[in-house]
């Protein structure tokens, strides 16, 4: 652990060396500064992982000490140091931006050993949560995203086909009077028969619309045959569409689970074959679905270029990041490995029931 030393007395400088030394616990590296204009050089050239700052230096007194140090090195733990025992200090130091802060008089070689790791600590806690919350915060803004994608897609489909589709039939219902009309007094009715069996199939292609547009929305067959035969069609239909050979292997007919887990399941799949279907380049995609003690495991290999691993960890790989969350919501995981050249491999693990602890929070 490397320390910024900001104390201008050269015997508490000595003293504390001292007792960090004496305490052993720690491998310390300590530099010194006797002033706030080189603790702050010292900041901005070399990394450090604590600094302990004393507030009265030549340059620099009070609470504007730890200010300008806070100010200048935000991601650095400040623990100061004081001579005077007072709690409102104490607090307003905390709330200027200190992790903690030392009466001199009453510092021991433990004590500031046990504040130098906790600093550190707590310090690393706070960088995790705010990764976390960003990571939270960017998976977010993507489901709106894709939700808002969504909605555009559908209003154009229902603008563009069932829009168009029933325009056209009202112009056709329109004209019916009068080419019955006309059948009748011409007493020939193919005209008016053809265009029967023409609004007929122009029906009949509305109405299969807007089964697509549902089945893209939840596939009913979800709901009415189960996970194993939704999993199934949707390889037919990535297939179909991408023009990429699909197989999918199931060890079972169905496989018997709730309804939010086989959701989870089902768009992880979806969003790994639609992923293969933009960046992967592959002409072989294989789904293997079973269960295995307990757990639902879904495998998703192909053969294209293989994702690289700094795309695997990357956080703005939002795809990559949404499965992840799908799974961990349902105490699930996603592992994704690639391999140059030899393709890509996605394998979701997600336990088939509920734990006690999360039945116990929904009752």
């Amino acid at each position: 652990m490397r320390i910024l030393l900001v104390e201008d007395n050269p015997g508490d400088a000595r003293l504390l060396q001292l007792m960090l030394k004496e305490s052993g616990s720690l491998s310390l590296e300590v530099i010194q500064a006797d002033r706030l204009s080189t603790a702050l050089q010292y900041a901005a050239a070399m990394p450090f992982d604590v600094v302990v700052l004393d507030l009265s230096l030549p340059d620099s007194q009070g609470v504007e000490t730890l200010v300008r140090m806070h100010a200048a090195a935000a991601a650095l733990p400040i623990i100061v140091l004081t001579s005077i025992e007072d709690e409102a200090l104490g607090l307003s130091l905390v709330q200027s931006g200190a992790q903690d802060y030392l009466v001199k008089g009453q510092v021991t070689g433990p004590l500031l050993t046990r504040a130098l790791r906790y600093a550190a600590e707590r310090k690393r806690t706070e960088a995790d949560l705010r990764a976390s919350f960003n990571l939270l915060r960017n998976v977010s803004r993507r489901l709106e995203s894709i939700r808002e994608e969504e909605r555009g897609r559908i209003a154009r489909e229902l603008h563009d086909e069932l829009g168009v589709g029933l325009t056209c039939l009202k112009m056709d219902l329109s004209r019916i009077p009068a080419m019955i009309h006309e059948a009748v007094l011409s007493k020939d009715h193919a005209k008016a028969e053809a265009k029967v069996r023409s609004m007929i199939q122009d029906v009949d292609g509305t109405i299969a619309s807007v089964q697509r547009i549902v089945t893209e929305l939840r596939p009913a067959m979800l709901d009415d045959l189960g996970l194993v035969a939704a999993i199934e069609w949707q390889a037919q239909d990535f297939e179909r569409r991408s023009g990429i050979v699909c197989r999918c292997t199931a060890v079972e007919d169905d496989i018997m689970v709730d309804r939010e887990r086989a959701t989870v399941v089902f768009r992880i799949c979806q969003e790994a074959l639609t992923n293969i279907a933009r960046h992967a380049g592959a002409t072989d995609v294989s789904i293997r679905f079973e269960e295995q003690e307990g757990s639902l495991l879904l495998e998703v290999r192909d053969n294209g270029h293989g994702i690289p691993p700094e795309k695997i960890a990357d956080p703005h790989s939002l795809g990559l990041l949404g499965m992840r969350e799908r799974a961990r919501s349902f105490g699930g995981q996603v592992d994704i490995m690639g391999r140059p050249a030899e393709g890509t491999t996605i394998i979701l693990r997600l336990p088939s029931e509920a734990p006690y602890s999360e039945h116990a929070a929904v009752l």
